[in-house]
């Protein structure tokens, strides 16, 4: 949704308090960001207005949401702009990292791997599929991890080996082939994302 929001920014970005009500931001959230020093001009309060409200809506169809907001604060023509760029689904603005691990990892090094990958700058939460966060009570397992893997957005595949997923892991070693051959286990055909293997050491180790 980047280019999108590019257009909204360079457009309305002096509408920012109005576009923030329009997308559902009460306002204490408003009144909060108009001193917040990490954003002092109208274009980085516009962007992290439209950055926050991405990686929280659970809209199937947030570029219609956009849009409809953008009307109502009369940017029709604006609206237009991004109907001209072609259609954006919640699948296309769907994780862009896939992190697989063993769950006796996760507080040793996954945890803080994903919260290097999370921060201002880099990542957003919805852009990295990281089961803590990704998955809700609910949810089916396979089905989510299915559709994140199927998903156009997806560009990065981390599989992160320890002796955890080398001895005993199922789950995770039948992913383990998902980002080169992607016919392994319960991997989709056709995944193009990149893959990437990170063996951390100290989970290696036999020793604690």
């Amino acid at each position: 949704m980047d280019d999108y929001f590019e257009i909204v920014v360079n457009n309305v970005s002096f509408k920012w308090e109005d576009l923030a009500r329009k997308l559902g931001f009460e306002y204490s959230r408003i009144s909060a960001l108009r001193t917040d020093l990490l954003y002092p001009s109208p274009d980085q309060k516009c962007m992290h207005i439209l950055q926050t409200w991405i990686s929280n809506t659970e809209s199937q169809d947030p570029l219609q949401d956009l849009k409809q907001a953008l009307i109502d604060i009369g940017e029709r023509r604006t609206a237009e702009k991004l109907e001209g760029m072609g259609g954006v689904t919640a699948k296309q603005t769907g994780a862009k990292v896939f992190i697989s691990h063993a769950s006796e990892d996760k507080e040793e090094f996954v945890e803080q791997l994903v919260q290097e990958l999370i921060q201002p700058g880099r990542l957003q939460k919805s852009d990295v599929f990281y089961d803590k966060h990704s998955l809700k009570p609910g949810d089916h397992l396979f089905k989510e991890i299915d559709a994140a893997l199927r998903n156009p957005a997806l560009k990065l595949f981390v599989f992160v080996i320890s002796r955890h997923v080398l001895s005993h892991k199922k789950w995770p070693n039948m992913n383990i082939n998902w980002p080169t051959e992607g016919r392994s286990g319960f991997s989709p055909s056709g995944l193009n994302a990149m893959g990437m293997k990170i063996f951390h050491r100290k989970c290696l180790s036999t020793t604690q």
